[in-house]
C-alpha cells in the first residue's frame, strides 16, 4: 500500500508540476506503465455535459434494405389483422396502425440501411461504485439524461424517430433502468448495452481521456517508444481481439496526466492504414484533472486500396467537473422504477 501511495504521489506531482524531470530524462516501460495505470484511476467521480454527434453511411443496399423493411411492414400488418375486431374497428387504433404503416414505408428502409444522423446532448454524472475483479477498472454507478436535439426539416421523419424524447439512465453499480419523459417506462436490463456496466463505463472513460487497460503488463506491449518530435508524447501498442488479430496503437501525452491523444485500429496488425481512429483533442484541466473538450471517433471503409469514413462520432464537452460529492442515494434506482426490473 506505501508503494502504491509513493507512486501516486509521484505521480501527481509529475503532472502537476509539467512533468519536468521527464523532459529531461525518457521514461522505461516499466515506469511508463506505473504512471499510465495510475492515472487511469486519479478520476473517482464527475458530473460532464456536452454535445453528442454520430453520423453513419448505410450498411446495406438499398434493395436489400427495402425487402426488409417490406417484411417488417407485412408483419405489422398481419399482427393488427390478429387483434379483436372490436379493437381493429375503432378509428382511433385504425388511424394509429395506418400512420405507422404510412411512416415504416418512408423511413424504415433508412433505419435499416444502416443510415444514421443522431445529434444529442447530454447530462452525465458517475461515482466509482467498485474496481472489477477481472479487469482492476473502475466500474462507475451512472446517472444520465440524454435529448435527442436533432432538427426535423420533415415532421414525418421527427414523428418517426421520436425527436425530442428525454431519456433517463440509471446505473447503480448492478442494475439499469431507463425511461423516458412519457410513460410508459421502457427497462433496459443491465447487460444491455445503453447503461450496462462494461459497456457504457467505456464510454465514460472515454470522455474522459481514461480508457485504457489497467492491468497492461510488459508482455503485452508489442511497441512501446517515445513519439518523434512530441517532446512529452509516447506510443505504445498492444493485440487485442479474440484471436489477437488487431493491432491498437495509443498515442499518450505525459505532460497531459498521462491523458490519451490518439487510438489507431489495425487488422491485419500490418495494414497500411487503420480501419478506425479515436482523437482526443484540446485537453484542458477541470478540478485538477486533465481531460480532453472534444473526442471525434472515425471508422473507415476500406476495400483494396480505397479508403472512405464510414461513421463519424463526435463529442464536444461543455463543462466538465471531477472527484465530486453527490448525495448518497443519487445513484439509487427510485422504487417506482426499480418495480419494473426483474
Amino acid at each position: 500500500m506505501r508503494t502504491r501511495m509513493r507512486k501516486f504521489l509521484v505521480f501527481i506531482i509529475l503532472t502537476q508540476l509539467g512533468l519536468t524531470a521527464c523532459d529531461a530524462v525518457e521514461l522505461s516501460l516499466e515506469e511508463f506503465l506505473n504512471y499510465l495505470q495510475l492515472a487511469q484511476t486519479e478520476v473517482t467521480s464527475g458530473e460532464l455535459k456536452f454535445i453528442k454527434k454520430h453520423d453513419a453511411l448505410p450498411t446495406k443496399s438499398k434493395e436489400k434494405a427495402n425487402a426488409e423493411a417490406e417484411a417488417a411492414i407485412l408483419e405489422l400488418e398481419e399482427r393488427f389483422s390478429e387483434l379483436p375486431a372490436e379493437v381493429r374497428e375503432q378509428s382511433r387504433y385504425r388511424r394509429m396502425h395506418e400512420r405507422n404503416i404510412q411512416l415504416s414505408r418512408k423511413y424504415l428502409p433508412e433505419m435499416i440501411s444502416g443510415e444514421q444522423s443522431v445529434h444529442e446532448e447530454w447530462n452525465l454524472a458517475f461515482e466509482v461504485a467498485y474496481f472489477s475483479r477481472k479487469s482492476k477498472e473502475p466500474i462507475f454507478a451512472h446517472r444520465f439524461t440524454r435529448k435527442d436535439i436533432k432538427k426535423y426539416v420533415d415532421p414525418g421523419a421527427a414523428e418517426f424517430y421520436n425527436a425530442g424524447l428525454t431519456n433517463t439512465v440509471i446505473f447503480d453499480g448492478q442494475r439499469a433502468i431507463l425511461s423516458t419523459e412519457a410513460p410508459p417506462n421502457v427497462i433496459n436490463p443491465p447487460e444491455a448495452p445503453l447503461g450496462a456496466s462494461e459497456d457504457f463505463v467505456y464510454e465514460i472513460r472515454l470522455l474522459i481521456g481514461k480508457c485504457i487497460d489497467t492491468n497492461l503488463q510488459r508482455q503485452d506491449i508489442e511497441i512501446f517508444a517515445p513519439v518523434t518530435g512530441g517532446k512529452s508524447e509516447y506510443v505504445f501498442a498492444i493485440r487485442i481481439g479474440k484471436e489477437k488479430h488487431i493491432l491498437k496503437k495509443v498515442f499518450i501525452d505525459i505532460k497531459k496526466g498521462f491523458g490519451v491523444k490518439r487510438i489507431e485500429y489495425f487488422s491485419p496488425p500490418d495494414a497500411e492504414y487503420p480501419y478506425k481512429t479515436v482523437e482526443f483533442l484540446e485537453y484542458q484541466s477541470s478540478s485538477g484533472i486533465w481531460h480532453p473538450r472534444k473526442i471525434r471517433r472515425v471508422g473507415y471503409q476500406i476495400k483494396g486500396d480505397t479508403r472512405r469514413i464510414s461513421r463519424t462520432e463526435e463529442w464536444n464537452i461543455k463543462s466538465a467537473k471531477f472527484n465530486v460529492r453527490f448525495p448518497d442515494d443519487y445513484f439509487r434506482i427510485p422504487e417506482k422504477l426499480g418495480q419494473f426490473i426483474q
